[in-house]
């Protein structure tokens, strides 16, 4: 199983709680930065520092890293890769040669998972 995260938004303007995952992947804890991200109420820089603090990254650090402006290659990366990939609907999986897009039961999912691995 591969797992990609891929982070898009709309407008031209890179989000500061995009640029704070990009952060937190050089620092080992993307993953736990992108779940407390999931759990604030806004997008305000109060909120994303409180996510920070919860992932146990340096809020020192990663205000630097926003101060500094820009977008990480990365992110302009996965921007592209989103536009490119034909994905109307999130959540998007790939299982195999299929695509899911937008809610799955259990059921469909198994389904998926049974035909990729040729036991449908």
């Amino acid at each position: 199983v591969r797992r990609r995260r891929v982070y898009t938004w709309g407008g031209q303007r890179t989000p500061e709680w995009a640029r704070a995952c990009a952060f937190a992947a050089t620092c080992g804890v993307e993953d736990r930065m992108f779940a407390e991200l999931l759990k604030a109420k806004r997008q305000s820089r109060g909120e994303i520092e409180a996510a920070a603090r919860r992932a146990g990254l340096s809020v020192r650090g990663l205000n630097t890293y926003l101060r500094r402006g820009g977008t990480a290659p990365r992110l302009q990366h996965d921007k592209k890769l989103f536009q490119k990939s034909g994905i109307r609907r999130l959540p998007t999986i790939d299982i195999g040669r299929r695509r899911l897009m937008g809610s799955q039961s259990a059921e469909e999912l198994r389904a998926a998972l049974l035909a990729a691995t040729g036991q449908s």
